[in-house]
């Protein structure tokens, strides 16, 4: 199999992985005590769409859900456990961490609500990831049009390379946006 043939095969799993890939329902969280081990393990089930070696080692990690509850991201376990609340939170976490920085966290997740906000803030919140998980498709599937259309393997690093660089664009662009609209409130509440 050649190298474009390969690369193009890679693409089109990726797209399918994602189009069968949503966040677990409220209801389907456990509420019942895990200790950090287990909320690893389990975290690493409900991520599968990311490359194994990126969950690994930047997506879910036991330091990380430590940091989350020191620098108060989360709430505290309770007596060592975590339930459906602190799992809620460690999976908006990690799939906004990619993008947003965690002093922006504190405004999208606000602490100190009861179970029901949370619950109501977490739905909220798989609903729109799942509404931009299907917009983003079909932005890859635009970037890699040129990609899949190509029938030369001379191409594959042009075509390979503009693809990360639209891919590229599209994070950093969108990184900026959401810094600017967390300023705006800033500047809202500095008035």
């Amino acid at each position: 199999m050649s190298d474009l043939s390969l690369l193009k095969e890679s693409t089109v799993k990726w797209e399918e992985r994602l189009a069968g890939y949503s966040l677990p329902k409220w209801e389907d969280i456990p509420d019942f005590g895990l200790y950090i081990e287990q909320v690893i393990v389990l975290m690493k089930q409900y991520f599968d769409i990311f490359p194994e070696e990126m969950i690994e080692d930047q997506i879910i990690t036991a330091s990380a859900i430590n940091n989350y509850v020191r620098t108060k991201v989360m709430p505290k376990p309770e007596k060592k456990k975590y339930y459906r609340v602190h799992l809620a939170y460690i999976i908006m976490i990690c799939t906004l961490k990619q993008s947003v920085s965690i002093s922006l966290f504190r405004k999208i997740l606000p602490l100190g609500v009861d179970v029901e906000t949370v619950k109501q803030m977490y739905e909220a919140y798989s609903a729109r990831f799942s509404e931009t998980t299907t917009y983003f498709r079909r932005q890859i599937e635009d970037i890699t049009g040129n990609l899949l259309k190509s029938n030369e393997d001379n191409d594959i690093e042009t075509i390979r390379n503009e693809a990360i660089v639209s891919a590229a664009i599209m994070s950093g662009l969108a990184k900026v946006f959401a810094e600017q609209l967390a300023s705006f409130e800033n500047k809202e509440e500095e008035k």
